[in-house]
């Protein structure tokens, strides 16, 4: 249970330090397209496709620290008619949909980028497949991140049944 735990902040201290890392780019890289735009009078034509992928990559790493935080939305307003046992198995079967819909997502952005592989629209010039890698990073931790959560709650219920029978 322990080992999940350090696991699961060591995931966590990375993805965040990825997106501080990604999201200091994206702010220098503004900076720098407003400076040369306004005072020097040139335009410099990658930034706002940079942007762009600075951003999906920030919300396909974001989803998946949500989760493992548990700071993502939730809907409180029934807690009060539910028992902590119907609570408790309600937060398990979340996190079985979340499994399966990590998967949903990891094939997903599987065929859009096998179907937008060999384009290049962007000023950059990179392959616009590239744009849904994203989406399949997002799929792949948020499957690690949903299983982490239903292991550290079912490893408990478990163990605890397993000595009241001892």
């Amino acid at each position: 249970m322990e080992k999940i735990q350090k696991i699961e902040t060591l995931i966590c201290g990375i993805i965040e330090l990825i997106i501080a890392l990604i999201l200091g780019f994206m702010v220098l890289s503004m900076t720098i397209q407003v400076i040369t735009r306004y005072f020097i009078a040139v335009q410099v034509t990658w930034v706002e496709d940079v942007s762009v992928l600075c951003i999906q990559w920030i919300t396909g790493l974001g989803v998946p620290l949500a989760w493992f935080k548990g700071t993502h939305l939730e809907m409180d307003i029934t807690d009060h008619l539910y028992s902590e046992k119907v609570k408790k198995a309600l937060y398990i079967v979340l996190q079985i949909v979340a499994v399966y819909a990590s998967i949903q997502l990891v094939r997903l952005g599987t065929y859009t980028f096998r179907l937008n592989r060999g384009f290049t629209e962007s000023a950059v010039g990179y392959d616009e497949s590239f744009r849904y890698v994203p989406l399949i990073v997002c799929g792949f931790l948020l499957f690690i991140a949903a299983v982490f959560k239903f292991l550290l709650t079912v490893i408990p219920i478990i163990t605890r049944q397993g000595e009241k029978k001892l």
